[in-house]
Formats: structure tokens, sequence, C-alpha cells
């Protein structure tokens, strides 16, 4: 082999795993703003209406939810462009933002559910697609230095990553199903749910092993990742509700606060990026004092609480 093709393949080597020692976490530990977006489009499949009258109803609904992120999606992109605000083209691309990965998760995931019912299936045979598309070239190709000279390239990693995301949405969608099956009891239901953990942090650990988990890519060890929190969260809480419906002086409430946050969970989230960016203008967050950034905090978060909690009162929905 030529001394300069040799020369090239290392360099190329030593970008894509300087890119993602950036990118890639291990099973332990993630971004918590990597692990929110994931939760997030996990949240999204759990509340996924899957029953419909008609294709027509159907229709209208994702219609709707699509085209409001994918409007909020051109907005972020305008007002970021406009304000000179600082981003890494790295995280999604030059035009793309997460507000659009979700539209084509919803739309996607909305159209493999009408061709096939079974949630899981269909999220496994995704999964399984990615990572072979990752193997055989997608992952050198989002980490090399391509010039982002039209519209793919200059989005590659947002594009690419969406895969993985119907991915958490399907199973996401599975675990719906699971959790509200009539005919089998809540002991059952929960011995299930236990089980999933278990499986899935050993996936987490075994696809680390062969390809570092990273949000950029939403690879196999990224979803393993948050289907594994997910589901111990779940387990946690299922068993809480088992208690507290068998036990008469037991009384389980759902907090206020999480009550008005579920109520809107996309205009929270939206809220929660335009204060976050706001406060990232207004402030050099990294040289801030403890007791300054404790309360810019507390700040941020009671505002936060208290706009979803007003639109919850007046009955205002996204």
């Amino acid at each position: 082999m030529p001394q300069n093709t040799k020369s090239f393949m290392n360099l190329s080597c030593k970008t894509i795993m300087a890119r993602l020692q950036c990118t890639h976490f291990c099973a332990y530990f993630l971004r918590l703003m990597d692990t929110g977006v994931g939760l997030f489009v996990l949240m999204s499949g759990l509340v996924h209406k899957n029953s419909y009258d008609n294709y027509l109803e159907i229709f209208k609904h994702n219609f709707k939810f699509v085209s409001i992120l994918l409007i909020l999606g051109i907005i972020r992109y305008v007002s970021i462009k406009q304000l000179d605000y600082h981003e890494h083209v790295s995280e999604y691309g030059v035009h793309w933002n997460f507000f659009f990965t979700l539209a084509l998760c919803k739309f996607f995931s909305t159209l493999l559910l009408l061709v096939f019912q079974n949630s899981l299936y269909l999220c496994i045979f995704v999964i399984i697609i990615h990572e072979y598309l990752l193997y055989i070239g997608l992952q050198d190709w989002v980490f090399s230095d391509t010039k982002r000279i039209n519209i793919i390239d200059a989005n590659r990693e947002g594009i690419s990553s969406c895969l993985g995301y119907i991915s958490l949405y399907l199973f996401a969608v599975h675990l719906k199903t699971e959790i509200n099956k009539k005919e089998i009891s809540k002991l059952l239901i929960l011995r299930k749910i236990l089980l999933y953990p278990i499986f899935l942090i050993g996936g987490s650990y075994l696809f680390h092993f062969f390809r570092p988990t990273s949000r950029t890519l939403a690879n196999a060890g990224y979803c393993f990742y948050l289907s594994t929190l997910l589901t111990s969260i779940l387990s946690i809480m299922y068993c809480i509700e088992i208690i507290s419906s068998n036990s008469k002086s037991a009384i389980f409430q759902v907090p206020k606060i999480l009550k008005d946050i579920n109520h809107n969970g996309l205009i929270y989230f939206l809220i929660s990026n335009l204060t976050t960016g706001l406060v990232n203008m207004l402030f050099q967050t990294l040289l801030m004092s403890s007791l300054s950034t404790f309360i810019i905090l507390n700040v941020y978060m009671t505002f936060n609480i208290v706009v979803i909690s007003y639109l919850r009162r007046k009955k205002i929905k996204l």
C-alpha cells in the first residue's frame, strides 16, 4: 500500500476517534442534555396515540403535530442565525436541530406502525438497519471532514441519527402497549418490565465495546442506555403504583408540577430551550460564581414552572 494512502487512512482513523471522544459516552455517563433529548423521544412514544377511527384522523393528527415541529425547527434555525448564537455544527449539522428530528421520528414511526402493528419487532428491525448502515460507512461519513457543500452533507449528523431515534420511539410504544394490557395482572406486567433493564444494560455494555456510545450517531449503545434508564424508572414507578393500589392507607398522587409538565411536554421543552438560550446570551456562565449560578438556576426553574402551570390552568395545550 502506498505511503500516502497509509498516512491518509491513519489520519482518517485519528479524526474519527477524535470526534468519537468528543461525542461518545460510556454506559455509565452521558451528557445530561444528550440524555434529555433521548428521553424526550421515549416520552413521546409512551403517549403515542394508536387508536384512531380512520386514516383521515391519523393524517390530521400527525399533520398538525409534525407541522408544528417543523415550524419550530425553522424558527429556531432562523433565530439562532439572526442572533449569532454560538452552536456546534457537529451536534446536528448546519441547518438541522432536534425539532426536525422529532418531526421525522413522529412521521416515520406512525407510518411504520400503520404497516406493521408489532412495535417491538419494528424497533429491532430499525436498529439493526441503523447499525448495519453505520458499519458499512455511515459512521465514517458522519465523522469525516467532508465539505458541507449540499443540504445532505451539511446536516449529516442530524439526518444519520434519525433511525436511532425512530427505534427509541417504537420501543416506547411497545412499553406503553405492555403496561396497558388489561388481560394480565399487574404483577405479571411488573415482572416483565423488571427483565428489560437487566437485558438492556447487558446490551449497553456489549454494543459500547464494539462501537462507542454516541448521541451524534444515536447508535445501539445510546438507544440501549436510554432504554435501560427508562425501564428502570418505569419499574420503580409501576411498583409504587401496585403497592399504592393494594394498600388502603397508601395514597399515591402525581405532584401538580409533574401534571402541568405532562400536560404540555412540548411547550415545556420549547420554553426551557428559549430560557436556556437567553441565560447563555445574557451571562458568561463559565465565569459565574456558585452563588450567582444557584440564584439564576432557581429563577430559571421557577419561571418555567410558573409559565407551564399557567398554561394548564388556562387549558392551553399544543
